[in-house]
């Protein structure tokens, strides 16, 4: 190299990975949205450290720039489909809990019907707090009460239904029966027992 020569310049190879793999990041979202954003940082870390060696500072930055919004768009997508999901799935833990607390409600009436000559309750309020520990269990999650048929004995079938919930928004309801089994009843089964 001549005196008074300038040193030849090129362009940082990491500079123009970040922006194809920026580019990329259209298609591909984070898979290569995210090592754009890394390619491009290092890029430009060297780049600044070259002293005018190495060149590429606008392809660093597109890469980023690329990357970095493709990745917050996939983010947003993926979080608008998995929403919804997760709205399903707690609405049907809350149904599970409501079933599992008309069982413990139909198990405490049996217990009271043994400790009252094979009569339910009048009204399952007189189920706490002899019988149950939570007053919380009177209601469904969402905060309504469940229904009771009163009037019930002990000697009526055992698929009589005896505590129920309203129906879900999937039709289904919580049901508790005189026997102490609970389980999910379609509306379209639903009946009420005839007036003792």
């Amino acid at each position: 190299m001549q005196a008074g020569s300038t040193a030849s310049t090129k362009t940082s190879s990491l500079a123009v990975w970040s922006l194809i793999l920026g580019l990329l990041s259209l298609v591909f979202s984070c898979l290569t949205g995210l090592p754009s954003i890394i390619l491009g940082a290092i890029g430009l870390t060297k780049i600044n450290k070259s002293e005018g060696r190495l060149t590429g500072t606008g392809l660093a930055i597109a890469g980023i720039v690329l990357g970095v919004v493709c990745s917050l768009i996939s983010f947003g997508l993926l979080a608008g489909l998995i929403m919804p999901a997760v709205g399903q799935v707690q609405a049907r833990a809350a149904e599970m809990q409501d079933l599992s607390n008309v069982r413990q409600l139909g198990l405490a009436c049996q217990v009271y019907a043994s400790d009252h000559d094979g009569v339910f309750p009048e009204n399952l309020d007189e189920l706490y707090p002899r019988y149950i520990f939570s007053i919380r269990l009177l209601q469904t999650q969402n905060g309504e009460p469940f229904r009771y048929v009163s009037g019930l004995s002990d000697t009526v079938n055992v698929n009589t239904v005896l505590i129920y919930s309203d129906p879900y928004a999937d039709g289904d309801r919580a049901v508790s029966f005189v026997g102490g089994h609970a389980l999910f009843v379609r509306e379209a089964e639903f009946s009420l027992p005839d007036a003792p």
